[in-house]
């Protein structure tokens, strides 16, 4: 499960943005030691910035996403910085 919000602060143009998921792990085939000792979910929460330098054609997106699992030995957590630049040809 997951969910997203988004918010115009310049309209049309600088975009807030916000995510938070859950997974359950299925982890097929292993015993249930091996399962309590991987954990049995990840989470993230996502927060990050869109910029829209003339609409979709153009686009700057930067974010944060903070990961983690039930089981920090197997699965630590994970903390990236992502950017994106999206540019559309003609």
């Amino acid at each position: 499960m997951y969910g997203q919000a988004g918010y115009f602060v310049i309209a049309h143009h600088l975009q807030l943005v916000a995510r938070v998921g859950r997974t359950d792990l299925p982890l097929y085939g292993l015993s249930a030691a091996d399962r309590l000792l991987r954990g049995s979910e990840t989470t993230e929460e996502v927060g990050g910035v869109n910029a829209y330098l003339r609409g979709h054609d153009v686009k700057i997106q930067v974010d944060y996403t903070h990961s983690s699992s039930s089981d920090a030995q197997s699965a630590p957590t994970v903390q990236r910085i992502r950017a994106a630049v999206q540019m559309a040809f003609f």
